[in-house]
Order: structure tokens, then C-alpha cells, then sequence
């Protein structure tokens, strides 16, 4: 996303983020309103200037007057780290002056639900090339998310389940061995140490029976 050139206006002496719909012939809530996506901008200090209802549906409430950068009521990066309103995208690029392309980020609405969305962040610069704010474009991916994460488990599980019936023939070769370690367990010719040590072995095959019992479920769960 390139940079965006826009006018300013003054307004009792502070310069403003002028109608971006402006330069499309129509009214910054036009503007903003037919875009596909979620979408909105902020001045330098971080006040929401503009947003449109798809922002509303995504951050799960309308902007309160002191929100800064985001209207979300909370942003976690992608590691589920929680942002401040000052490491947020927007904030990032205002005070860089980098874009920030494709950043995967969380939002959390007030009622807790939890939604993923690529974020897009370019800046708005006036005649003279000043930064003057920032646009964020804010797609949702979590349905994506979400198939994707359900995908990889499911590869997994069908990893895990392959790798199960390959051991699962163990089994009867590993019942020998416990049969055979039991009768010598029980060998009276054997010193009390080579009789421990055998029952030692016999017991470890015994727990690794039980793991193969719980693999061979999974083969036929998977």
C-alpha cells in the first residue's frame, strides 16, 4: 500500500486530516462506507478521524473518544502478545514514517471474542509530503485461520495414527517378551539381583504395552 496524498485544512489554527473523500468527489463517510473492508485513519496524536461500519462489526464497539491509533478495545500481535496503543501498527508508522504491510494482529472485542485480521497501514501525507496520519485497512482472516489451524492438527493426527499401526505390531513380540522376563522372574536359579533386574524390565515393558494400547485407539479414532 503506497502512501497517500491528501489536502489539509485548518481549523482555528490546527491543520486537520482533510476529507479523503475529497479526493474522490464525494464525502469522507462515502468514501470510506463503500470500501469492502475494514478500514480507518487517525492523526498524528492518534485520534480515530474515520472509520466505517465494517470497522464497528470488526472491533465489536464504535471508537471511544480515548482511543488512540486503534479503536479496538484490545491488539495482540500474532504471538498473543498484548500491544499498547503506542506499539500498534499506525502508531509504529507515524512515528517511523516504514509502512506496515501484511502484520498479522488479534483484536479483542469487549466480550471477549477474539478475531484474526491481516493489517495494511500506509501514511497520510499532505502537499508538502508531512506525515499527517495514518490508514489502516484491516482485513479478517480468522474463518482462514481457523481452517488452516484445523488442517495442520489434522495432519498430525493422521501422522500420529500411521505411526501407531507401525507400532502397534510390535505387540506380539513385545508379549513374548513380558511372558518370557515373567518366567525368569520367577526362576529360582537366578540370584535375587538377576530376578529384580528381569521384573524391572518386565514392568517397563508392561507401561510400554499400555502406550501402545492408547496408539492403537488413535489408529482407529484417525
Amino acid at each position: 500500500m503506497a502512501d497517500l496524498f491528501i489536502h489539509k485544512r485548518t481549523v482555528s489554527g490546527s491543520p486537520e486530516i482533510a476529507g479523503l473523500g475529497s479526493v474522490y468527489g464525494g464525502s469522507r463517510r462515502q468514501f470510506f462506507e463503500c470500501l469492502p473492508v475494514a478500514c480507518y485513519a487517525c492523526d498524528c496524536s492518534g485520534t480515530i478521524t474515520d472509520y466505517n461500519r465494517r470497522s464497528v462489526e470488526l472491533w465489536g464497539r464504535a471508537p471511544q473518544e480515548t482511543d488512540r491509533f486503534t479503536g479496538a478495545h484490545k491488539v495482540l500481535d500474532a504471538q498473543g502478545g498484548l500491544l499498547t496503543p503506542e506499539t500498534t501498527t499506525t502508531a509504529f508508522l507515524i512515528q517511523s514514517g516504514l509502512p506496515q504491510l501484511s502484520k498479522e494482529l488479534v483484536i479483542e472485542r469487549p466480550d471477549g471474542k477474539r478475531v484474526t485480521v491481516i493489517s495494511n497501514a500506509a501514511a497520510l501525507l499532505d502537499e508538502e509530503g508531512k506525515i499527517i496520519g495514518a490508514l489502516d485497512v484491516l482485513q479478517d482472516i480468522t474463518d482462514r485461520r481457523w481452517s488452516e489451524d484445523a488442517r495442520r492438527v489434522a495432519e498430525r493426527v493422521s501422522a500420529s495414527a500411521r505411526i501407531a499401526m507401525e507400532v502397534v505390531r510390535l505387540k506380539p513380540a513385545l508379549l513374548s517378551m513380558v511372558n518370557l522376563l515373567d518366567l525368569l522372574g520367577q526362576d529360582a536359579t537366578l540370584s535375587v539381583s538377576a530376578r529384580g533386574c528381569a521384573e524391572r524390565v518386565r514392568l517397563e515393558l508392561v507401561h510400554f504395552d499400555a502406550l501402545l494400547r492408547h496408539m492403537a485407539h488413535l489408529s482407529g479414532a484417525a
